[in-house]
């Protein structure tokens, strides 16, 4: 052939066997995928800016592999009667402001994914439920933020939530409460509202609140559910308050 057939043979054979490069933009690899997520992302942060407060992704209340970060070293503690609390933190720096946006702020999503965090972070127990501390009735919070947590365990220890709890009427507020008075808190400031049901028998299950500050109202509820032949096997928080348990 040729010299230039041959040339152009050549070229040809080079094209067909040559890697396919993605395309680009301005020198960047432009994934059509990538792009629809960070589209997706952006349109969610316009309708509804959040972002996360440790990484600052957009249209996230909080990425759920920060959060692990956060609570990476837990806490484990004896609070008396047999009751063991795990802890994913100290309640201060950012795991307390986590906090206060999950009770305070609206982020309702937040709890769920601290409960996914805590769940990934802890090691799992054999228990056939997760229950709650219940929100007072006096409270104006739109959602139990201990439920929520404990909704985020459960979608990945695989464990039902039953509510079992609830604030004795006569018991007082207990967010205003001062550190002597949760300390000094009625026996009977949780009463037990009883299986629904059809639902499966509950022996075994596992206490979930936000925070613990002295551990009365975890022991309290822990003494409840024994009287009913419930064990607790353990008491878990997002954070604790450890000046109060010195």
């Amino acid at each position: 052939l040729p010299t230039r057939v041959n040339l152009n043979l050549s070229s040809l054979s080079m094209v067909l066997s040559a890697k396919k490069e993605p395309l680009c933009f301005y020198g960047a690899p432009l994934n059509i995928l990538s792009l629809g997520r960070n589209l997706k992302r952006w349109v969610e942060h316009f309708l509804w800016p959040v972002e996360c407060p440790v990484c600052g992704r957009i249209a996230s209340t909080g990425c759920l592999s920060c959060l692990e970060n956060l609570i990476h070293n837990p806490i484990i503690r004896e609070l008396g009667g047999d009751l063991t609390l795990m802890s994913g933190s100290t309640h201060h720096d950012t795991c307390r402001d986590l906090v206060l946006r999950l009770k305070y702020r609206g982020y309702g999503q937040l709890g769920v994914v601290m409960g996914q965090a805590l769940a990934k972070v802890l090691p799992p127990v054999d228990c056939d439920a997760l229950v709650p501390i219940p929100l007072h009735k006096q409270s104006r919070r739109p959602w139990n933020q201990a439920k929520l947590i404990a909704k985020g365990i459960a979608m990945e220890w695989r464990v039902p939530v039953v509510e079992l709890l609830v604030w004795n009427p006569k018991a007082g507020f207990q967010t205003s409460y001062s550190s002597i008075e949760r300390r000094l808190m009625a026996e009977n400031a949780l009463v037990f509202k009883g299986v629904r049901r059809g639902r499966q028998q509950v022996r075994a299950v596992v206490l979930i609140d936000d925070v613990s500050t002295t551990g009365t109202t975890l022991r309290r509820a822990a003494c409840t559910l024994s009287e009913h032949s419930i064990s607790v096997k353990k008491a878990i928080t997002w954070s604790t308050s450890l000046r109060y348990y010195r």
